[in-house]
């Protein structure tokens, strides 16, 4: 039995697949979404998805379809890169291609520029190889990164005075919105609250100023032989661009870490305030939270919503019910002194947990009702049950809450009583260590507590080694210490005998053959 030659066609004419991670860089350069590549190979969002995270492996015609589909975006992307470099080779050649001045100073006649007409296509001819040599993409084999394509942006030149690198984005640093708790801060329920996620280094916005700068060809020391031209001196950077900015570097783990810290960390301690009343407590949830934080870096880094993940741990912390065992923990610390301030804290803190977090996530920073349910952890009817006798409990201890005409009135004053009273609070609750000391004590944390367990691990073994080496393989009864007895007669002869027995020992024997017949031997 052979195989057809359509099908061995049809696996030659099939292009081999890209890494999983270049499927999806692939599409994204495209600026498809997961939809729209499921549509056009047929298959379902979960399918992409698992085809780009490497779980499953296109097969089939859908296979065949997804491969060739990648295959036309690598080439058009290829081919948008090697039309941009030309345009650049073409640009850059222009101030090289025309002929200056004569350097004796007289005009160029006809027979000059005869011959440098008649040069021209010489010097083209050998400077085509230059510029196009560049052979047509191909498809890449299997388990292999291609060059990656540029897209609507000309390469720059590689001068060292113009040249500016655009390195790969590192780990987000947030930008918190609403999350500073005070008076005009925008709090709308609609507003982003820190899941936006800004990259550093940031993309100059003068994005067509930047292309044309990139663009533009370095003429500094390059001159053409056949052009009496002076070389031009080198512009500096500043001269040449003024309007673009210089773009930091990535930036490092402890660095992201750091910018998260000093960017929520204050805002955080007052919400911690808001939630147990104690100013100690407060600062050790947030500076606790932050040592999770570093230990699980990875995973909060590339979370969309890096500070809504530590504000979790914070608040989880905080609202523990075991703080109630803790003696410097047991009463709140002192209220505030104002009358409005002093009934808001309270009515805060005679909520129940579940019910004090909902109404500060909603109406103290603006998060929406799905998200506030998503972070309590109880389903969205729920957490608006739990709104709504929240904000009665709290209008019926705040006169300024019970005036409110409508919910959205209601929610409004919330904000801003909440917002004053946060930002009114005591100053030693934002007094935190700073973020290199809390990095410093997250790791000494850590190692003490490896260490600790390292020690009682090896403890348990050594003492399970010494047990098994030292302990009798079999049970051996000992053998008790003999004793004396004392009151008991001791036996040193024969039984002694009754009255009775007498008797009967004297009858048999004065009278042995006397008796009844039957029991004497009649001899014969």
């Amino acid at each position: 039995m052979t195989q057809s030659t359509a099908d061995t066609n049809d696996t030659d004419a099939r292009p081999p697949l890209p890494t999983p991670k270049e499927r999806r860089r692939l599409r994204e350069a495209k600026d498809l979404t997961e939809a729209q590549v499921a549509t056009a190979v047929g298959v379902t969002r979960a399918t992409v998805r698992s085809w780009e995270t490497g779980r499953t492996t296109p097969r089939g015609r859908k296979g065949e379809h997804y491969a060739r589909l990648l295959a036309a975006i690598e080439a058009e992307m290829a081919a948008v890169a090697e039309q941009d470099d030309l345009d650049l080779d073409d640009d850059g050649s222009e101030p090289c291609s025309g002929a200056g001045p004569d350097p004796n100073g007289g005009p160029n006649d006809g027979s000059d520029s005869g011959e440098q007409d008649a040069a021209r296509p010489a010097t083209a001819a050998r400077a085509q190889p230059a510029k196009g040599a560049k052979q047509p993409a191909k498809p890449h084999a299997a388990n292999t990164r291609p060059k990656p394509a540029a897209k609507k942006a000309a390469k720059p030149p590689a001068t060292p005075h113009t040249r500016h690198e655009h390195p790969a984005p590192a780990a987000s640093v947030p930008v918190p919105a609403n999350e500073v708790l005070k008076p005009g801060a925008p709090t709308s329920a609609g507003a982003p609250t820190g899941g936006a996620a800004r990259i550093l280094p940031e993309q100059p916005q003068d994005t067509e100023e930047s292309e044309a700068a990139a663009g533009e060809p370095d003429t500094g020391t390059e001159t053409d032989p056949d052009a009496g031209t002076t070389p031009k001196a080198p512009v500096p950077p500043a001269e040449a661009h003024p309007g673009q900015r210089a773009v930091p570097g990535p930036l490092t783990a402890a660095e992201a870490f750091d910018a998260l810290y000093c960017s929520i960390a204050p805002d955080l301690a007052r919400q911690a305030y808001l939630l147990t009343g104690r100013t100690r407590l407060s600062r050790e949830s947030v500076e606790r939270a932050f040592h999770l934080a570093w230990e699980n870096w990875p995973a909060v880094a590339t979370d969309r919503d890096p500070a809504g993940w530590v504000r979790t741990a914070a608040y989880e912390y905080a609202m523990a019910p075991w703080h109630r065992f803790r003696r410097a923990h047991k009463h709140p610390d002192q209220p505030p002194a104002e009358p409005e301030r002093r009934a808001l804290l309270d009515a805060l803190l005679d909520l129940p947990p579940a019910y004090r977090r909902t109404v500060l996530l909603y109406d103290g920073l603006g998060l929406d009702l799905p998200e506030t349910a998503a972070e309590t952890e109880a389903s969205t009817p729920a957490a608006a049950s739990r709104l709504l006798h929240a904000r009665n409990a709290i209008a019926r201890r705040v006169p300024e809450a019970a005036g409110a005409k409508s919910p959205e009135a209601l929610s409004s004053v919330l904000r801003e009583r909440i917002a004053d009273l946060a930002s009114a609070g005591p100053a030693c609750v934002t007094a935190l260590p700073s973020a290199p000391v809390v990095r410093t004590g997250s790791e000494r944390r850590r190692r003490f507590w490896t260490r600790a367990a390292i020690a009682f691990t090896t403890l348990i073994v050594g003492a399970t080694m010494f047990t098994v080496v030292t302990v009798p393989h079999y049970h051996v009864l000992p053998v008790p210490p003999g004793e004396r007895v004392s009151g008991v007669p001791v036996n040193s002869g024969p039984q002694r005998l009754t009255s009775e027995d007498v008797e009967l020992r004297d009858k048999l024997r004065k009278e042995p053959a006397r008796g009844p017949y039957r029991l004497v031997v009649d001899i014969r």
